[in-house]
């Protein structure tokens, strides 16, 4: 059965990662799902001190039987979205996704399928993951959109963080220089859209 959170437009929340929990998002994410004690109370878009790692529904691990037509991330800070991507999850499995040929829409105007990315990739750049990134041109003009940073491996001011994962996201309407201008969201969700509700 497919429970969890179902928004407006049958959006259901399959999973869900706090900023500064120590668990890392990717491996949870490519890793058989395991069920915790508090799953309830990790369903919601605002930090829970309950919440010890990330939520991540078993029926990620049924993927490919889930007919699944869209792919949502969005990340959250102070209770309100702060930035998002839709994919189109037609025929896709849980890790190719996340592509560049699947956008089909996103809060910056200049991330689409015809965009130049130096990444674009779910397992990323070492600690980089999930990274959506235009150019590495040296740390003061890394151009990047999207990334959750798992560990700290790197030497650019954008690597280091107080505590991981942490999630950070360009502020701008495109992409921006990571080293002096980002933003850090709390919450990283993901949302599944399938061909029909059961």
């Amino acid at each position: 059965m497919f429970t969890g959170v179902i928004l407006s437009d049958d959006w259901r929340l399959v999973f869900r990662a706090e900023a500064g929990k120590s668990v890392s998002v990717y491996n949870t994410w490519i890793n058989p799902a395991t069920e915790t004690g508090h799953d309830d109370a990790c369903q919601t878009l605002q930090p829970q001190t309950q919440c010890s790692g990330p939520y991540k529904n078993a029926i990620v691990d049924d993927w490919n039987n889930l007919n699944i037509t869209q792919v949502k991330i969005e990340l959250h800070s102070g209770r309100r979205r702060v930035a998002y991507l839709v994919f189109d999850g037609t025929g896709s499995d849980y890790t190719n996704w996340f592509s560049k040929d699947r956008i089909l829409e996103s809060s910056w105007s200049d991330l689409s399928q015809n965009a130049v990315y130096n990444y674009f990739s779910l397992v990323g750049h070492g600690a980089r993951t999930l990274l959506i990134s235009k150019s590495y041109a040296g740390c003061p003009a890394d151009m990047v959109w999207f990334c959750v940073m798992d560990s700290q491996q790197y030497n650019c001011d954008w690597d280091h963080h107080s505590s991981y994962p942490a999630f950070l996201y360009s502020p701008e309407n495109t992409a921006s220089l990571f080293e002096t201008n980002r933003g850090l969201a709390e919450i990283l969700a993901i949302f599944v859209k399938t061909q029909t509700t059961p």
